[in-house]
């Protein structure tokens, strides 16, 4: 009886392992259509494979059919200085589903990177903090659905250099300002019913046809709508919109819309005779957005506590930018560079930005006029490498660094602008053969003008230069300039030209230097700040003062 009790076990034991057995092979062999079966043991190992043969050991044949299979991993890539998922140089047939990513959260890499890589499909994935949550680099006729993708600190999910994609139904939040979506000189992708909270889509190319793509109106920030047109003309845009994406559309005019709390308020690449009127776009990482388009009117719209800036243009020409409140950004009010010529910029409010007001580099024929830079962190504006430009009674009051400052330029006409209070009032670097007159430059710690570093052949005349430490101060070889009529009065110094600088011609300006320094405190601070500065200026070379 007890042999056949152990003979009835040991039947039963082998019959256990054979459906055991059984039930692995047939597991090996499920296709895609099978979505909830754990196929290999969790693991904590970031996973990286290089070409065809790196699937090795995983469930699958890399065909159509049977792709293979990467599911139900649990990968903490804390520490191991790489992305979770890594995949490259491949054209097998594989997916990616079902797993649980994650970083600590200053990670610098993707939770799912794949590059130069066709017919992957990313799914029902859970991704958080990194750099970026899922990435397409140079990847073609891929898929990325029903993914979760939170506290990424710069892009949710990234296309890049890659044709034909799909990005549908995943939802990404807390994925930072720049980009929810990230598109980048990449064509024809299809992006639908993707949700967005807090963030957007940024969307960049060097062509139009790096910027065309399938954005439909079923992708929402923030539950609305992100309306996308592409070679569009004279249409109406409504009004309840998250945020408004134009690639190569003409004469069209925007109003009244609310495109706060994403990635970019409204994108502009290479479109031309739009008209922006009575917009809102704050706590974006751009307010607004212009690339290479021309013709451009923003008139009386908002962009405030933006990260970036309230308005940006490259490349842009005839702009025309009025009446707009540009405050509170984290990097320029507005900023126009790279041959973004031809513009005006009248009656606007670009202060308490953290950097600059505005920002000119790079660009031709700019009128700037009206207009109040206040309370920037560093300086109120900055003229760089730009030539034939006219500063027509601005306010540039109260830095931490210039209130104006002009650096590389030619033919710079500033008039009638007001720079008290600053660090510097007006600073000048290798500027040449322009002119600075009638402005008021008073109150400001080290110099109300400071001509600098090259910068000759210039007009200072008739200009209001009070109570700053130094009145105008002439150094680093700058030389031929002319300076007379000005009035300096209550400075420390009134004009002062350091040996090397020669040629300039200094008459007619009406001096009269500190006298009289109230208080014994104030002497004993002033007279702190005289030896310091003399000592620092010891260093230099000789200079004439009058």
């Amino acid at each position: 009886m007890r042999k056949l009790n152990n003979l009835i076990l040991l039947i039963f034991a082998i019959s256990l392992f054979l459906v055991a057995f059984i039930s692995i092979k047939y597991e090996n062999r499920l296709s895609i259509d099978s979505p909830n079966v754990e196929l290999r043991s969790k693991t904590d190992t970031p996973i990286f494979i290089d070409g065809n043969g790196g699937f090795s050991g995983y469930p699958g044949y890399g065909n159509k059919t049977h792709p293979y299979l990467i599911e139900n991993y649990v990968i903490n890539a804390s520490g191991f200085d790489k992305s979770g998922i890594e995949i490259q140089n491949t054209d097998a047939h594989f997916v990616i589903r079902n797993c649980t990513v994650t970083n600590h959260p200053n990670s610098i890499y993707y939770g799912v990177q794949l590059s130069n890589v066709t017919n992957g499909q990313i799914m029902n994935n859970t991704v958080s903090y990194y750099y970026g949550g899922i990435y397409l680099l140079g990847s073609d006729n891929n898929t990325i659905s029903n993914n979760t993708v939170s506290k990424s600190s710069q892009k949710g999910i990234g296309v890049s250099s890659s044709i034909n994609n799909t990005v549908s139904n995943n939802v990404i939040r807390d994925a930072g300002k720049f980009a929810g979506i990230y598109i980048s000189q990449a064509e024809n992708n299809y992006f639908r019913n993707n949700t967005l909270y807090e963030t957007g889509i940024y969307l960049r190319g060097l062509t139009i046809d790096q910027c065309s793509q399938e954005i439909t109106p079923d992708n929402t920030v923030n539950d609305r709508p992100i309306h996308y047109y592409r070679h569009q003309k004279g249409i109406t845009i409504p009004g309840d919109v998250g945020q408004l994406i134009l690639v190569n559309c003409t004469s069209l005019s925007i109003s009244n819309c609310n495109l706060s709390g994403g990635s970019v308020g409204l994108t502009l690449l290479f479109s031309n005779n739009i008209t922006l009127t009575n917009n809102t776009a704050n706590n974006n990482f751009y307010g607004f957005f212009i690339s290479q388009s021309d013709n451009i009117k923003l008139l009386n719209n908002t962009a405030n506590q933006n990260e970036q800036d309230g308005i940006a243009s490259y490349r842009s020409c005839y702009s025309t930018i009025t009446d707009n409140t540009l405050t509170y950004n984290g990097v320029y009010g507005m900023m126009l560079w790279y041959s973004s010529n031809h513009s005006t910029i009248s009656r606007n409010d670009a202060s308490h930005n953290e950097k600059y007001g505005i920002c000119l580099q790079t660009s031709m024929n700019i009128t700037v006029s009206h207009n109040t830079a206040d309370y920037n962190y560093e300086k109120g504006i900055w003229v760089y490498k730009t030539s034939m430009v006219l500063l027509l009674n601005n306010s540039f009051n109260h830095h931490q660094y210039d209130g104006i400052s002009v650096g590389s330029s030619i033919d710079v006409n500033l008039t009638l602008n007001t720079a008290n209070d600053n660090q510097i009032g007006l600073f000048l670097s290798r500027t040449n053969y322009s002119t600075f007159i009638h402005n008021t430059l008073n109150g400001n710690d080290w110099y109300g003008l400071l001509v600098h570093y090259y910068s000759s052949h210039n007009n200072i005349s008739d200009n209001t230069i009070n109570d700053n430490y130094h009145g105008i101060y002439i150094i680093e070889e700058s030389s031929y300039n002319t300076i007379k009529g000005n009035i300096l009065y209550g400075n420390i110094d009134c004009i002062c030209e350091e040996e090397g600088c020669i040629g300039n011609v200094i008459y007619d300006n009406d001096c009269q230097n500190r006298t009289e320094i109230p208080g014994f405190i104030w002497t004993l601070v002033i007279l702190g700040l005289f030896m310091v500065l003399s000592l620092l200026d010891g260093l230099r070379q000789k200079q004439t003062c009058f």
